[in-house]
């Protein structure tokens, strides 16, 4: 960030600072935002990719154990290897910095507070199902969130509409 604020003319300020990203980066903008929640006002998270221990193991089950890949009609392949270089071993992923439900918990009881959160998924997303169960978690916590969801599918149609809608969202015209 302090590079970005050298190189242009960008605000310092919290409320004027937005994270964002799709599918793994969608992930990657919700762990980031909660983990510096004190710089980010916003996250946008479109289709996110989470995860935690029992998601992982759920996408290495025995079978899945067996071949190494993860395969479900909707859904797209996961290598066990793959999955471990990303979060390390499963079952050191909970409550810790690869854990999106314990950083937004560590954000919210911060004197920040969570950052505003935008997240949106498609229906017949494959992700659709996990995206859904974080909602229901941030809802319960009584995150700051406006969740959307509509048909679509992990693919740029839908978050051309919904990348659109997230900046009217957080950056009305006329601001």
């Amino acid at each position: 960030m302090e590079q970005t604020r050298r190189l242009f003319p960008l605000s310092r300020k919290r409320e004027d600072t937005i994270i964002g990203g799709l599918s793994m980066g969608g992930f990657g903008s919700l762990l980031n935002g909660f983990r510096w929640h004190e710089n980010f006002g916003w996250i946008v998270s479109l289709s996110p990719a989470i995860f935690n221990t029992a998601m992982l193991k759920e996408r290495t089950g025995p079978e899945a154990m067996k071949s190494g890949n993860f395969t479900a009609a909707d859904s797209f392949p996961l290598r066990r290897d793959f999955l471990q270089a990303a979060f390390g071993p499963f079952d050191e992923v909970d409550g810790s910095e690869r854990d999106v439900f314990a950083m937004y918990k560590k954000a919210a009881a911060s004197p920040y507070g969570s950052p505003l959160i935008y997240l949106a998924c498609g229906t017949e997303d494959a992700l659709y199902p996990k995206v859904a169960q974080f909602r229901d978690f941030l809802q319960e916590q009584v995150a700051p969130l406006t969740f959307k969801d509509g048909p679509g599918i992990h693919d740029w149609a839908f978050w051309n509409t919904y990348l659109e809608d997230a900046m009217e969202t957080f950056l009305p015209l006329g601001r």
